[in-house]
């Protein structure tokens, strides 16, 4: 059994820091041994079924596409929804060259050897051509690469995970997956909801950024007007629309598998609303 390697670790601090509430396996006391065993190999523990696992998913993979060259990983494996047909997507992108992975880089292609990848996310940064023989490979299958052993991404990777909009991540994900579409087309946003809003709640003042997409995401910092840019952003979520003034944002979960979800209701520029996980809202359109 070989210590988890830097990169795991730090890949590791940053998940930790940035989703408390999902579960990180690295299993590197598994026998026999596999890539966990060496070091080089973690699980995130997200379910593609559950949509608040899935948006979390969706951010995590595009941080490591656009964090790649500071990462070099080698490979991970999950499952999408195709959003059309509602089927599994069992897929997997291949990282750095030279490490005895097929496929095209940074590009999602199908996945066929199993279907156990349903409910976590695998990354790896294994180099096929550094296996060990003999009896050390039952235990220690792969010798740690150089790539295994960078650090130097933590802080790229923490501020993507907590500030990239969700138009940005959408649109390194629909990239990957560009030659195999999974995405249901964008839903505009009616126009009476989009751009900024002042909501409060239990005292407290929040700013909402609805995207001319159906996303949402929020901050605490003031926009001076409707085309001020999002910043110092807090989280993102989805949005879905009924009549003038009837709004549902369902809110990417951080800190447990639980997202908040808000309706709201009104005349289209001044709505009140309820949350599932806290007091009644105003929303003001600004």
């Amino acid at each position: 059994m070989a210590d988890i390697s830097p990169a795991i670790a730090t890949l590791m601090t940053v998940l930790k820091d940035e989703f408390p509430g999902v579960k990180l396996d690295a299993g590197n006391n598994i026998q026999p041994g596999t890539r966990h065993t060496s070091g080089i190999a973690l699980d995130i523990m997200l379910n593609y079924k559950k949509d608040a696992d899935a948006r979390i998913g969706r951010r995590i993979m595009a941080g490591l596409v656009k964090n790649f060259e500071a990462m070099q990983w080698s490979a991970f494996i999950f499952t999408v929804r195709n959003a059309t047909t509602n089927a599994p997507v069992h897929f997997w992108v291949r990282g750095a060259d030279g490490t005895g992975y097929g496929g095209r880089k940074l590009e999602a292609g199908k996945y066929t050897a199993d279907t156990r990848h349903e409910d976590h996310i695998h990354i790896d940064w294994v180099n096929f051509s550094m296996k060990n023989t003999g009896a050390t490979y039952a235990v220690n299958p792969y010798r740690q690469p150089p790539s295994s052993q960078l650090v130097g991404f933590e802080a790229a990777l923490k501020i993507f995970l907590k500030t990239a909009t969700d138009a940005e991540v959408d649109s390194i994900v629909d990239t990957m997956f560009a030659s195999m579409p999974v995405s249901a087309p964008k839903k505009p946003t009616p126009a009476w909801a989009r751009g900024w809003w002042k909501v409060q709640q239990e005292g407290q003042t929040y700013y909402y950024l609805i995207d001319d997409t159906s996303g949402a995401s929020w901050t605490y910092t003031r926009p001076v007007s409707q085309t001020t840019p999002m910043s110092n952003r807090q989280n993102g979520g989805s949005c879905t629309f009924g009549n003038a003034g009837d709004m549902k944002i369902s809110w990417t979960p951080l800190t447990s598998n639980v997202g908040t979800v808000e309706s709201f209701k009104g005349s289209g520029s001044a709505l009140t609303g309820s949350s599932n996980r806290g007091g009644a809202l105003t929303a003001e359109r600004i």
